[in-house]
C-alpha cells in the first residue's frame, strides 16, 4: 500500500500527539490509574493512547488541559514543553479555579496580592 505525503503526516503527528500524551504523565510521576481518575478518561484508552494503537481525541486533550493546564501546543509537537507545568495537583487545581473566577472576583484577588506585596 502508498500512503500519500498528507496521510504520511498526520501518522507522525498521531505518533507526536501518543508520545506526548504518555511523556506528560511520566513527567508529573502519576500512574495510569491516578490519571484517569483525575481525567475521566478510561484507564484502558489511557494504556491504548501511550502504545498508539487509537488516536488521541480531542475529549482526551481537554481533559489533560483542564485538569493540568496542559498546553495543547505541546500535545501537537508545536512546543517542546507542557506550558503550564505545575509542581502538583493542588497548584494545579488552585490555577484552574482561579482561571474559573468571574472577572470582577480575579481583580480582587490581585489587588489583594499587589497589596501584600506592596507591604513585603
Amino acid at each position: 500500500m502508498i500512503m500519500g505525503r498528507a496521510t504520511c503526516e498526520r501518522m507522525e503527528n498521531m505518533d507526536i500527539v501518543n508520545e506526548r500524551f504518555r511523556k506528560f504523565r511520566e513527567m508529573l510521576g502519576v500512574s495510569v490509574k491516578e490519571l484517569a481518575e483525575k481525567t475521566k478518561i478510561k484507564p484502558q484508552r489511557i494504556r491504548d493512547i501511550e502504545r498508539g494503537k487509537v488516536k488521541v481525541r480531542t475529549g482526551d486533550v481537554t481533559a489533560l488541559m483542564d485538569v493540568y493546564g496542559i498546553s495543547a501546543d505541546y500535545l501537537v509537537g508545536s512546543d517542546m514543553m507542557p506550558h503550564p507545568i505545575f509542581k502538583d495537583r493542588k497548584e494545579a487545581a488552585f490555577w484552574k479555579g482561579m482561571s474559573q473566577l468571574p472577572k470582577e472576583e480575579l481583580a480582587k484577588v490581585v489587588q489583594a496580592i499587589e497589596e501584600h506585596a506592596g507591604a513585603s
